[in-house]
């Protein structure tokens, strides 16, 4: 950040916005997405400021903070702890793909006294979160308003992690480690459960494994043009070597059944075995041995 942190705590920093003199994305004092704001304080602003939709009122109460300093000090945490939802359309001026939950409905039932929960993905890895289910509910009443759709999974992949549109032919991810949760207990043991839009961030179209490899092999030795996987080490240890086109190298250890490690696409891997180790793969694509880099000069020479 360009501009000064005022204070830093265990689990955010604290910071004023008018420090900076450049209107940048970080030092914008006032925004309608991902921003909590005192209801009482925001309102009296409100009444002062004329606007007709949410793109006019982020721009007018925008530039009346900006000209009576308000909203100095900004709070942001460490770890996220906000998502963009998709959950209605405020414009139609520009591209905004949404699930298009009706707004008036929402709001009765806001005026109703029903809140609003959001079942959302273990693993994130957009800023345009589509929940994977939508409930209102009130007391005891529960009523699910949306289940993730084909539209929805459309709506989800059309933006990354900034909020900017994917341009899949340039999209590059490095691997990682995702930790799936356990249920059960060491009396009666446990069981992990993968869901595609869930806690998998692909359509799953293949699952293999591989068993009674010896210790001694080293498997891998290739990459591939578009699949991703997910893989686990349902039993004893498994360690993969990977490297990038931009020559980032990584060493993954998988010892735990609910550990898996997510590989994308051109990812060169070695991989080693301990002794009865069995390796699951969650694959997004059907096999192609056309997709395949076997030789690594060839991988390596290859423009994304």
């Amino acid at each position: 950040m360009d501009f000064q942190i005022i204070l830093r705590k265990n689990s955010y920093y604290q910071w004023d916005y008018y420090t900076d003199k450049n209107i940048t994305h970080w030092s914008y004092p006032f925004s309608v997405d991902g921003t909590i704001y005192n209801t009482r304080n925001l309102l009296n602003i409100l009444e002062k400021v004329p606007y007709h939709n949410p793109i006019t009122l982020e721009e007018n109460v925008f530039r009346y903070a900006l000209k009576h300093k308000l909203f100095r000090n900004g709070i942001g945490p460490l770890k996220t702890k906000l998502v963009g939802t998709t959950l209605n359309r405020v414009s139609t001026d520009n591209s905004n793909p949404t699930i298009n939950i009706d707004v008036d409905y929402l709001n009765q039932k806001f005026i109703e006294g029903y809140t609003l929960r959001l079942n959302l993905p273990m693993l994130i890895t957009v800023v345009n979160i589509v929940p994977f289910e939508v409930i209102i509910e009130r007391g005891e009443e529960i009523e699910v308003i949306y289940s993730i759709d084909e539209e929805g999974k459309k709506v989800q992949n059309s933006y990354g992690v900034e909020g900017t549109k994917k341009n899949r032919k340039n999209k590059f991810m490095l691997p990682h480690i995702i930790n799936f949760s356990k249920i059960g207990s060491q009396d009666l043991g446990y069981i992990t459960v993968a869901e595609e839009q869930k806690n998998v961030p692909f359509e799953i179209k293949r699952v293999y494994w591989t068993y009674y490899t010896p210790q001694d092999v080293i498997r891998g030795g290739h990459a591939h043009k578009e699949l991703q996987q997910i893989i686990f080490a349902v039993s004893g240890t498994i360690e993969f070597n990977t490297l990038d086109l931009e020559g980032n190298k990584e060493t993954f250890i998988l010892d735990a059944p609910s550990k898996g490690l997510y590989i994308p696409k051109l990812i060169w891997r070695d991989i080693k075995f301990s002794h009865s180790a069995v390796l699951l793969c969650l694959a997004s694509e059907l096999y192609d041995e056309k997709d395949y880099f076997r030789d690594f000069d060839e991988f390596k020479n290859y423009k994304k």
